[in-house]
């Protein structure tokens, strides 16, 4: 008799409860998800209460007491605003002490996706347990791209260039007729992921805050040899950035610098870049912030015109 696979679902919260909730209640009677771990990151809208009170949960040592509720729905709050891995992170720990899954999805409260999607990552994962990390392609944008080097952090830095690369990674991929296909790095918003490689590689880089988390992440699990991949033909929605804009609007600028902090880190404690490298990043950095002003100047004008 083959043992059933079980998944946890993590969806982290950051004052969106209203879209947390109506995420999580569409995925609650999917067979293939197991259990709903919702993280309130320490929100300060008061998205913990409401999350509770829609769902109709009693207050539990800071978590929805998910045994005597008789639900697959669980509510914990950490106590500050980790950011996007430390957050995330949270919300494991608490699936891997509660229900000890075999696979982890992680889910940010502005995607969308059927149970078809959620059984395919699945038995993806399931079936290869090279990959690390699985995630269906987003309809709409990009969310696959290479793992980078030191020129490849630089080029990340600047909208043009990076979207450009993605673009054309998303058409290579698409002419892929492999049905699970290697790549360097899924975007965050929607993947699944082994417990086994989490465990392996200790989970997430809990010393970024936000951005790059998915890049330290695809690089530990390569240094230990797993695999990332997309499954081509299957997709997922996603509203880009919708709990990020509640927080920064639609500004690239005021976003960047999260951004630089991140790729700091990742330069530093992964790349091991020189000083040299470090001042000509300095200097990108700068150059990356003026394109952001000008970007978010440009749609502000177009904005005025519609």
């Amino acid at each position: 008799m083959v043992n059933k696979v079980t998944n946890t679902i993590i969806i982290l919260n950051y004052c969106d409860a209203e879209r947390t909730y109506s995420l999580a209640k569409n995925i609650e009677s999917y067979q293939c998800i197991d259990h709903i771990v919702i993280v309130d990151n320490a929100s300060p809208d008061g998205s913990f209460k409401k999350l509770q009170e829609m769902l109709l949960f009693n207050e539990s040592n800071g978590a929805a007491d998910l045994e005597k509720a008789d639900k697959k729905i669980a509510i914990i709050q950490s106590p500050e605003n980790w950011g996007y891995a430390k957050g995330n992170h949270y919300g494991i720990s608490y699936a891997y002490r509660h229900f000890s899954p075999d696979l982890i999805l992680i889910a940010n409260p502005d995607v969308s996706f059927s149970e078809k999607t959620v059984s395919a990552v699945s038995d993806a994962l399931s079936k290869n347990p090279g990959f690390g990390v699985i995630a269906p392609l987003v309809r709409r944008g990009r969310n696959a791209w290479r793992l980078p080097g030191y020129i490849g952090v630089l080029e990340s830095l600047f909208l043009f260039w990076f979207n450009l690369d993605k673009a054309m990674i998303r058409c290579a991929i698409l002419r892929d007729k492999r049905a699970l296909i290697p790549i360097g790095v899924v975007e965050g918003s929607f993947f699944g992921i082994s417990m086994k490689a989490y465990k392996d590689i200790h989970g997430f880089d809990r010393s970024t805050f936000l951005y790059g988390e998915e890049i330290m992440l695809s690089y530990r699990l390569h240094s230990k040899g797993y695999k990332i991949g997309i499954l081509k033909d299957f997709y997922y929605d996603h509203l880009h950035s919708a709990s990020i804009k509640k927080e920064y609007g639609s500004s690239k600028a005021r976003a960047f610098t999260n951004m630089e902090a991140s790729f700091r880190i990742f330069l530093t404690k992964y790349l091991h870049a020189s000083k040299l490298k470090m001042r000509l990043f300095d200097l990108c950095c700068r150059l990356a912030f003026f394109e952001r002003l000008a970007y978010d100047k440009a749609m502000g004008i177009l904005v005025q015109l519609r």
